[in-house]
């Protein structure tokens, strides 16, 4: 799904379009913004991880770092409000992938558990001005510095997701990996319905989305041009 440019507008604010799930946790999206690194290696040993950049965000309360993630309200979809959000906390414009996975954690600030949902962003535009550009600050990471930066724990298992899924697209993972994943699928369906207390719950590897390849990133990004 293609992010539409959208008008520089406020960031919505209130809870009254919120939604809860059947267990009365609010339900939050966000995304994990992702491109092709300036300094992209096109020959050499590098893995394709290498080549990538993620993009965090700033809370607005505090110099944590984290990916963009906010409220899914009922006059939007899942991919909808990962887009709105990616805009407005980011100011970023991109094509959205299928979900990663879901996660349950607990706000820091009320302690009140969440039932999360992050989606990849494959970034094709980022704006100068954008609704929260004066309460967030942005930075491009690379795999390894997402995951020592980012607060949240949940989202860097949501990176870790996308990491093996574009890993294992390009040959990139070995073996054992590859077994492990198609264990963990053909089980899914003997396992029982997660307690919305469980920590996380991902998608398996066979119904998770596979992420673009780096060449076709290059294609899409070099038409851009």
């Amino acid at each position: 799904m293609q992010l539409r440019k959208m008008e520089c507008l406020p960031s919505r604010t209130g809870r009254d379009l919120q939604r809860y799930n059947v267990q009365g946790c609010r339900q939050v999206v966000g995304c994990i913004p992702y491109r092709i690194a300036k300094q992209s290696s096109i020959h050499g040993t590098r893995g394709p991880i290498d080549d990538l950049e993620f993009l965090l965000v700033s809370s607005q309360k505090s110099p944590r770092m984290m990916f963009p993630k906010g409220g899914w309200e009922v006059d939007e979809s899942l991919e909808e409000a990962a887009i709105r959000e990616s805009f407005e906390e980011a100011g970023i414009y991109g094509e959205v992938g299928k979900c990663l996975g879901k996660w349950f954690f607990k706000s820091k600030s009320l302690g009140v558990l969440h039932e999360g949902f992050m989606l990849p962003l494959i970034v094709m535009e980022e704006i100068d001005d954008w609704p929260e550009k004066h309460v967030r600050q942005r930075l491009w990471v690379s795999y390894s510095e997402a995951i020592e930066a980012c607060f949240h724990p949940w989202m860097k298992e949501a990176l870790d997701v996308l990491v093996t899924q574009i890993t294992l697209q390009q040959g990139g993972g070995d073996e054992k990996t590859k077994k492990k994943k198609d264990h963990e699928s053909s089980r899914k369906g003997e396992l029982e319905e997660p307690h919305p207390h469980h920590h996380h719950q991902l998608l398996s590897l066979k119904e998770a989305p596979t992420s673009c390849s780096i060449e076709f990133l290059r294609t899409e990004l070099n038409a851009l041009l």
